[in-house]
């Protein structure tokens, strides 16, 4: 799978930070998953205060197709189309890992579901932490499979950029 695949290539997160960077660290963790609701919270307030083009639906809308072209681009072997929904570390790891995949004749995502997790503000940059849940069809030569995923994705921006774009920054996979 993908994300376990660019997990043994990534490894771990490494928090080596200041402690002034460890401090301005503020959490929040979305404790009602199942429903994939996100509610308003401080954090989601604070970005949205900090970042005025922000806003749940319009991120999490966004992080779905964001989702759909990097696994798409990733199992077509075509991973340089994602480029710059990446960050370079994962799209170094992404590139690693297309040249050792099978070949697949087919592949269609045919479900996400997408909820905010976490958010995490350093001083101007805002990390937002999405959980996919995904069906995924693989055909092969000789057979077909459909999978359930379920990965961890973290998206950043520098808060005031010009450009609008989130990059996908670190992937697990549970």
């Amino acid at each position: 799978m993908l994300a376990a695949n660019l997990y043994r290539v990534l490894g771990k997160k490494t928090n080596i930070e200041s402690k002034d960077a460890q401090d301005e660290k503020v959490k929040f963790i979305n404790k009602n998953l199942e429903n994939y609701e996100t509610k308003l919270n401080s954090m989601e307030e604070e970005l949205m205060y900090a970042d005025k083009s922000f806003s749940t639906e319009s991120f999490l809308s966004g992080a779905e197709k964001a989702f759909k072209i990097i696994v798409s681009s990733y199992k077509e072997k075509n991973i340089e189309s994602a480029e710059k929904l990446l960050s370079p570390k994962v799209m170094k790891a992404f590139q690693e890992q297309t040249e050792m995949q099978n070949d697949i004749q087919s592949f269609k995502i045919t479900k996400v579901k997408s909820s905010i997790i976490d958010i995490e503000i350093v001083k101007k940059l805002a990390k937002v932490k999405v959980k996919f849940l995904s069906t995924q069809e693989n055909i092969y030569e000789n057979k077909d499979e459909t999978i359930s995923v379920k990965d961890t994705w973290t998206f950043e921006k520098i808060i005031g950029s010009n450009d609008p774009t989130w990059v996908l920054s670190e992937v697990t996979s549970e």
